[in-house]
């Protein structure tokens, strides 16, 4: 195991809801395994807005049947329902680990909150349900370095822990992020792991993207450099101060 990977202080679970989070149950044994840490957890309340803005319109299941929309009630019970399952799992999935962990909920935007919530040696999980039933491969996101990098090691334990093979994606010449992303769109697996530190993809926009288009979780690195990136000179100018 590499030094920097020995460094990680935190495995933050972020999700928008407990089934979200729920899939990465699999994947947080092996990673405290390989990176002892202490266990953070974020639930993103995102619906209560989206249904605000949304009320007008009708909700059609995925067997095409008309459902009314829940009332703002419904919907907060739902939220409680959702953080009570993630708190509890949290807890029990720590205490068999022996390890600190701690949980919250935040309004408004999943990868707003993960950004403000992570320092330097911090991973992320991001919960994503998989649409599809059978096991995909382990996806990573290479950068342009020839050298084997921390997520090119984390991306191969997990790929044992989840008994499939590791599928690289490394960027080809003259590719931007829609590119990349398209690949990954296209893609059928059960975990994406990129280093936001490293590239290819490094914005904000391009984290929130990819979680779209991967349509399962996704393990993140360097999500601290997101937020250095998107300091204004003024901000940069006082923490050098």
């Amino acid at each position: 195991m590499s030094t920097s990977l020995r460094r990680t202080r935190q495995l933050l679970i972020a999700a928008k809801c407990f089934a979200d989070a729920e899939a990465t149950l699999p994947l947080i044994l092996p990673l405290l395994k390989l990176m002892p840490a202490r266990l953070a957890g974020i639930l993103a309340e995102e619906r209560i807005t989206e249904l605000a803005v949304t009320a007008d319109q009708q909700i059609v299941s995925t067997r095409g049947r008309r459902l009314e929309i829940p009332s703002q009630l419904e919907t907060l019970g739902l939220s409680k329902s959702d953080a009570r399952a993630f708190e509890r799992t949290l807890a029990e999935t720590a205490a068999a680990q022996s390890t600190e962990w701690r949980f919250k909920t935040e309004p408004g935007d999943l990868i707003s909150s993960v950004c403000a919530s992570v320092s330097d040696e911090d991973l992320v999980l991001l919960g994503h349900r998989p649409l599809l039933r059978q096991r995909g491969r382990v996806l990573l996101l290479r950068s342009r370095s020839a050298t084997k990098d921390r997520a090119q090691e984390m991306a191969s334990k997990l790929a044992q822990a989840l008994r499939t093979v590791v599928s690289e994606v490394p960027p080809e010449e003259g590719e931007v992020s829609q590119d990349i992303l398209a690949r990954v769109d296209r893609s059928h697996a059960s975990l994406v792991v990129a280093d936001f530190r490293a590239g290819p993809l490094k914005t904000r926009e391009e984290l929130r993207r990819l979680l779209d288009a991967a349509r399962c979780p996704v393990a993140v690195l360097g999500v601290a450099e997101i937020r250095r990136r998107n300091r204004s000179p003024a901000q940069k100018t006082a923490k050098k101060g």
